[in-house]
């Protein structure tokens, strides 16, 4: 659903990737206090996408989902924070997943048309962007939601393997 929505700049995704700089480093994106590789590899993936101008991506993107997009660009505004809180990250992937992570040829279709345009290899790109972004969101939410209790559940004891074949 866009609604009226109140984007807080005209090409969000352009923004949140800062200026890359000859050395590779872009602005405001992995800053030293977030050296997160997923998220910077995140910003490179919406690079892809246009930004919240062009209505008819989104509405097919939404494709009656009614997941408001104000909402994903509030998600996004992670992105620009230089030590975002885990739950801010949980969110934004939580979001894009929720976008992106669906069955059906069409939004495969509606980015194989987008991604083509700019002169990528012609093979199932869409197919990959989804894969790509749904495998980097997962990484997101399981390194921000991991608590550590596996040492719990899984103390240390005395079992010892047995050895194959010989007794």
């Amino acid at each position: 659903m866009i609604g009226n929505v109140a984007w807080p700049k005209p090409d969000v995704f352009r923004e949140v990737r800062g200026n890359r700089t000859t050395s590779g480093h872009d602005d405001g994106v992995n800053t030293p206090t977030n050296p997160d590789p997923d998220l910077r590899h995140l910003t490179d993936l919406l690079d892809f996408l246009p930004g919240p101008d062009d209505r008819e991506f989104w509405d097919l993107v939404d494709s009656g989902q009614d997941l408001p997009l104000d909402g994903l660009t509030d998600a996004l505004n992670v992105l620009r924070d230089p030590a975002p809180h885990d739950g801010r990250i949980v969110h934004l992937a939580e979001y894009l997943m929720a976008f992106f992570d669906r069955e059906g040829p069409e939004l495969v279709e509606l980015l194989d048309e987008r991604l083509r345009r700019l002169d990528l290899p012609t093979v199932a790109l869409g197919r990959h962007w989804i894969s790509d972004l749904t495998a980097t969101c997962w990484r997101l939410l399981v390194r921000y939601n991991a608590d550590g209790s596996w040492a719990k559940k899984w103390p240390e004891s005395n079992y010892v393997r047995p050895t194959r074949g010989r007794s």
